[in-house]
């Protein structure tokens, strides 16, 4: 393992900068979703609930890097709301699925075209090459941060 000696002061910079990006994002949705009764987290489990093949509490968890218990809570939110039923999976009984209702794919059809053209308006000022290397580069990112889980002090 690298020491401190490795240290570059832009390291601090990036580090810093992307909680405070991740902050920014979800405080900019929020104002878009909390018209419909949702947060951004909310929005973000939905998002994995409808585009994984398998879509229980523990795939959505690992989707989201994030506990079993979280996305619990805020799936039960999510079915107190109407967007979702909580359904023991037939295949696995230890297992839930979060099933998307009729009112979350309501919500899709009423939000496709504006968070399409948000996504535009946040991503515009990007170049194909330069949202290309921003992808690779987050997905490095993500990667070196599972390769070293366990290693910090």
């Amino acid at each position: 393992m690298k020491t401190h000696e490795n240290f570059q002061p832009i390291m601090a910079k990036i580090f810093f900068d992307l909680f405070i990006i991740e902050r920014s994002l979800a405080n900019l949705f929020d104002s878009v979703y909390t018209k419909h009764g949702l947060t951004t987290k909310q929005w973000l489990v939905l998002a994995v609930a409808t585009n994984i093949d398998r879509p229980t509490i523990q795939n959505i968890s690992k989707a989201l890097n994030t506990s079993h218990q979280n996305v619990k809570a805020i799936s039960l939110n999510l079915e107190g709301s109407g967007f979702v039923n909580l359904v023991n999976d037939p295949s696995d009984k230890r297992s839930t699925l979060v099933i998307a209702t009729k009112k979350q794919e309501t919500l899709n059809q009423e939000r496709g075209k504006n968070d399409e053209d948000n996504m535009a308006l946040l991503f515009g000022e990007f170049d194909k090459s330069e949202k290309d290397r921003l992808s690779e580069y987050i997905d490095r990112l993500q990667s070196r941060i599972i390769n070293i889980k366990g290693q910090m002090k």
